[in-house]
């Protein structure tokens, strides 16, 4: 199959992470990591009985310590596009003089849609220059089952290209109906016993509970105010749709609930 990457010049490219800012992610086995991250985090959603609705995969990567130019940089894009097996791709580009940007989208595997944002940086302030890779990859047909091999995939084509992995990852899906705190606690202890994951952090609201924790058997964590954390479990009701959402991730929930 023929593949194309349409460019668009001169839209602004941008992106958020929300939530903690990452440490390297540090592994508790030589296993297949990635496979074992997918299986612990299904293992707990399972528990809640909540609905899977979609799943998301997130990568950031340091790619270089480098500021790479503008035809670099687009030659490794179309590199990741073809380790990746992308086809129809859409790409766009945006040119300063301290950081270029580069995003691709596309449809990859069965009903997931991927986005890479590839930024280069020169800094003025001492620090060094580098380039970033964000990946994102989001499955909405809920079938959690896509979730392992999606997850070895996407670490497998980054190592090909010499690209160390950082993946995070959460599941969504829902319950329909409106918990009490005493019900949403229950939730969220079923998600933590089911893969023996014990309590670091959390939050509670009116509309919002989301706990945070470390199991050993997870095969990676991060570091949340010296505390290893591997898990993370945040309920809100939903008044729109009527249901109570129910997101479950790790190391942690990468986007805004």
């Amino acid at each position: 199959m023929k593949r194309m990457i349409v460019w668009v010049v001169g839209g602004v490219l941008a992106f958020t992470i929300f939530g903690h800012v990452l440490p390297a992610m540090a592994s508790n086995s030589e296993a297949p990591v990635p496979r074992k991250e997918a299986e612990y985090l299904t293992q707990s959603f399972n528990a809640t009985g909540a609905k899977a609705t979609s799943f998301v995969i997130h990568d950031y990567s340091t790619v270089n310590q480098q500021f790479m130019s503008v035809s670099d940089l687009q030659n490794l894009s179309e590199t990741i596009a073809s380790e990746f097996g992308l086809t129809n791709v859409k790409a766009g580009k945006r040119v300063g003089q301290d950081k270029h940007i580069i995003e691709l989208s596309s449809t990859w595997s069965t009903k997931t849609s991927l986005s890479i944002v590839l930024s280069s940086f020169h800094m003025t302030d001492g620090m060094p220059d580098s380039t970033i890779l964000v990946l994102r990859a989001r499955n909405e047909t809920g079938n959690v089952a896509e979730l392992a091999p999606q997850m070895s995939a996407v670490s497998t084509e980054l190592r090909r290209l010499h690209i160390s992995p950082q993946l995070d990852a959460y599941i969504t899906g829902h319950v329909k109906p409106k918990l009490s705190q005493e019900q949403t606690d229950h939730v969220i202890s079923k998600a933590f016993v089911a893969v023996k994951a014990e309590r670091t952090e959390g939050l509670s609201s009116t509309l919002v509970t989301s706990i945070s924790g470390y199991s050993s058997e997870g095969p990676t964590y991060i570091l949340s105010n010296g505390k290893k954390m591997n898990l993370q479990v945040a309920l809100h009701w939903d008044g729109y749709n009527h249901q109570t959402n129910v997101i479950v991730g790790t190391p942690i929930i990468i986007d805004p609930y």
